[in-house]
């Protein structure tokens, strides 16, 4: 199986992938981690920082189960570890293991928050397209669900906010070295734009839906 790109396909299970476009769920109910991001460099935390996410359950990416995600000031989100690079992203080796690409540069962020439930996980990232916290403003939201209550199959919802220009064509996909997932280059991203990335059991092959996100199956 080949990872594909979709557009408005909708599933019925707990949740289900509707066609539309998400606003960002904002601050509101999250817990503010800010202060907790961990220096992985020389540089100050709010240009090469990292910090931790534990899942309330495990997700299947590229081939293995996952309890913890790692985001990283750059805009990335590591699986297995942190990572610490800032620059020369590719889909199929750097960094060395799994990887959610949202829109990765060289930048930096200002804020971080997290909200936990018994079905998903969000991170709220506030960011910029350069270094130290400076430069034009950036907002994503991405949330993971139980693949429990998704098919069995691991579902991330990835909602952009404010972009400036520069970060549209910036990395945007999932893949890195070290596994057997199947790159999948979402192509430019968009602001404003909300998407869902659904993967196999295993989470080795992904298909991107694009202008849609996951709503409750009422």
């Amino acid at each position: 199986m080949r990872s594909v790109i979709l557009t408005g396909n909708s599933y019925r299970y707990h949740y289900k992938i509707v066609p539309g476009t998400k606003a960002p769920a904002g601050a509101i109910g999250a817990t503010d981690r800010t202060a907790d991001r961990a220096q992985n460099s020389s540089f100050a935390v709010n240009d090469e920082g990292v910090i931790e996410t534990t899942l309330p359950w495990s997700i299947n990416i590229g081939g293995n189960a996952y309890t913890a995600a790692w985001t990283n000031s750059n805009s990335y989100i590591t699986f297995g570890a942190s990572h610490a690079q800032f620059n020369a992203f590719n889909l199929n080796s750097s960094p060395n293991k799994p990887t959610l690409f949202l829109g990765a540069e060289d930048g930096g962020w200002n804020n971080f928050y997290e909200q936990l439930t018994t079905d998903t996980a969000r991170i709220r990232f506030v960011g910029s397209d350069a270094p130290a916290g400076t430069g034009g403003n950036s907002v994503w939201e991405v949330t993971f669900f139980d693949s429990a209550k998704t098919r069995g199959n691991p579902w991330i919802e990835v909602v952009f906010g404010n972009m400036p220009a520069a970060k549209t064509t910036a990395l945007f996909g999932i893949g890195g070295g070290g596994s057997s997932i199947v790159p999948l280059n979402g192509g430019s991203l968009s602001a404003n734009q909300s998407y869902v990335f659904e993967g196999d059991s295993t989470g080795i092959n992904w298909i991107l839906h694009v202008g849609s996100f996951v709503q409750t199956n009422s």
